[in-house]
């Protein structure tokens, strides 16, 4: 077959991004940028094409490979530049796996737990484009103000989320004024909602066990007043001065760095613990991570999850509360977890969970529930 003219131009620097990604470690769209940033010549129509295919491949890599005649990425990629996965979500010769693009122990997972129509509505929603979605910042401004900043035909206020704004178009946010003045930050209009749950009251002290960036804890942290205070703990140290920075930068002053967890100064009122799992809720993020993710690697998330819990146990007073919560799917980490930790700790259900299913061009997946010691 010959090629139009602009495409071996393209398949040409998209099988060199595809080349150098085979290890899979990092999210495919940051990869991609750094390309792009080292080949400035390419045109935007052109970096758009590039990404196109490339997210089609990886996406749908189980398709590709279906019709591909050998596994190599020069194969592939051909496949993948002129392959329409909607087409063929219909013809059931295929595995049903493979034309919702997921790797079929996952996809068996989602139709035992949701049934089938279900486990498809949700694989399809996670090969689709991720909002962009930010959380405005309490302590500097208002949602309406943000909103007319950046212009209300651009930036929309989200459905659930008191202080989400969603975009129409996808934008680099983070190098606006706003974001570096730390009048906002990106999150997800799901991680906001399991976040804004927590409502600490006055003189509370609360550990974020598994802080991270300290993401989580900045969406409560406007309510958080003297004398209580958020302690920031992580096993990573590095992380660690991420999160403060953060928070130096949103205008949070009553925070705390706990490096070493024996040094808290007191039981805890409230323990957040956004803990490792398999992000399956928001696989359209990293788009790889789902051929990553294993029977295997879950239940070592799984077994991560409860040493986790049970260190952070020991700091809970009684009658405080665990907010415990994964961007997970899969029951394994999440409902049959909670009950795991119920019965083995002696603590009650306080409130219903909180469960949201990735939908196209709505929230991640996401689990939260709150337990009382």
């Amino acid at each position: 077959m010959q090629l139009p003219f602009q495409l071996p131009f393209r398949y040409y620097h998209a099988l060199r991004i595809i080349k150098s990604y085979a290890s899979f470690n990092t999210p495919l769209d940051l990869h991609v940028r750094r390309y792009f940033l080292s080949h400035r010549a390419l045109g935007s129509k052109d970096r758009k094409k590039i990404a196109d295919h490339l997210y089609n491949l990886v996406r749908f890599l189980n398709l590709v490979d279906h019709f591909s005649i050998s596994p190599s990425w020069e194969n592939r990629l051909w496949i993948a530049m002129h392959l329409n996965p909607l087409d063929y979500l219909h013809m059931p010769h295929i595995p049903l796996h493979k034309r919702v693009g997921f790797p079929k122990p996952l996809f068996d997972r989602l139709t035992k737990q949701f049934g089938e129509a279900k486990a498809v509505s949700l694989c399809l929603a996670l090969n689709t484009k991720a909002p962009t979605t930010i959380r405005i910042n309490p302590l500097k401004t208002t949602k309406q103000t943000l909103m007319q900043q950046f212009g209300p035909s651009i930036a929309k206020p989200t459905k659930h989320s008191p202080l989400g704004l969603t975009f129409s178009t996808a934008r680099q946010l983070t190098k606006t004024a706003a974001f570096k003045n730390g009048l906002f930050e990106m999150q997800d209009e799901s991680c906001q909602l399991g976040a804004l749950l927590i409502q600490p009251k006055p003189k509370q002290h609360i550990l974020d066990f598994c802080a991270g960036s300290g993401g989580k804890s900045l969406a409560f942290a406007h309510q958080v007043q003297k004398p209580g205070m958020i302690y920031l703990h992580d096993s990573r140290p590095q992380i660690l001065r991420s999160a403060k920075a953060r928070f130096i930068r949103a205008g949070v002053e009553r925070f705390q760095i706990v490096e070493n967890i024996n040094h808290l100064p007191c039981q805890m009122d409230i323990i957040v613990l956004d803990v490792p799992c398999s992000g399956s809720g928001a696989f359209r993020r990293n788009i790889s991570a789902k051929w990553e993710c294993s029977p295997h690697s879950i239940a070592n998330r799984v077994r991560e999850q409860r040493d986790i819990f049970q260190a952070a146990f020991a700091h809970l007073k009684v009658g405080g509360k665990m907010f415990y919560m994964t961007c997970s799917l899969f029951e394994e980490e999440n409902q049959e977890q909670v009950q795991f930790f119920i019965k083995k700790y002696s603590m009650r259900l306080a409130q219903p969970y909180f469960i949201s299913l990735p939908e196209k061009g709505e929230m991640d997946g996401f689990f939260a529930a709150v337990m009382v010691k």
